[in-house]
């Protein structure tokens, strides 16, 4: 066996047990449902007004959660008020029926926020533009949040955040846009 340090930070050289691959390719499956239905919803908000309108009210409910987490909570369980796994319930003095255990609500990345998570990306061809959405940008640490997202990027496409906020909060060449004058074709977005 290599003792070398390059050998000690190649996690391929350490043993797993079949636990820990199960569990690793659970996870992966996991993940790739995540995206899958994620897609699979944003095509409906996209092209149904009564789905767009119930994923800004599953948004508005999980404000703290990325755009992705709310699709995904919005595909699965629409009416949920609060997600939690089955410890957080447990403290809190409820108990989780054994049917609701083995289904639980998929999301991507509990509780992480990484620095660069861009919403979405539309590409066409050659061009492109950098999109955050948000419910409402209320208060400093929402604005900054999405638009500090874009902070890590330094492709010279534009780059736009998304709200219901009629006030312009547009800065540093980020486009603020209202969704309603976007989706009733009043304000436009370029990609290059």
């Amino acid at each position: 066996m290599d003792n070398s340090f390059d050998s000690l930070l190649n996690a391929s050289a350490v043993p797993q047990d079949e636990k820990v691959q199960a569990f690793l390719a659970q996870s992966k499956n996991n993940r790739n449902r995540c995206y899958e239905l994620s897609e699979q919803v944003t095509a409906q908000v996209a092209t149904d007004g009564k789905m767009l309108q119930k994923y800004l009210d599953v948004q508005s409910t999980f404000d703290r959660y990325a755009t992705n987490n709310a699709l995904l909570i919005l595909a699965q369980r629409p009416d949920a008020q609060k997600l939690g796994d089955y410890g957080y319930w447990r403290d809190h003095g409820f108990y989780l029926k054994r049917m609701e255990r083995q289904n639980p609500v998929l999301i991507l990345e509990p509780g992480k926020t990484y620095k660069g998570e861009i919403d979405f990306v539309a590409i066409n061809g050659r061009k492109k533009c950098f999109i955050q959405v948000a419910y409402y940008l209320a208060g400093k640490e929402t604005i900054e949040r999405e638009f500090g997202a874009f902070k890590p990027i330094s492709d010279a496409s534009p780059k736009y955040v998304f709200s219901l906020d009629r006030f312009d909060y547009s800065r540093n060449g980020i486009a603020h846009i209202n969704i309603v004058d976007f989706l009733l074709g009043k304000k436009d977005i370029n990609l290059s």
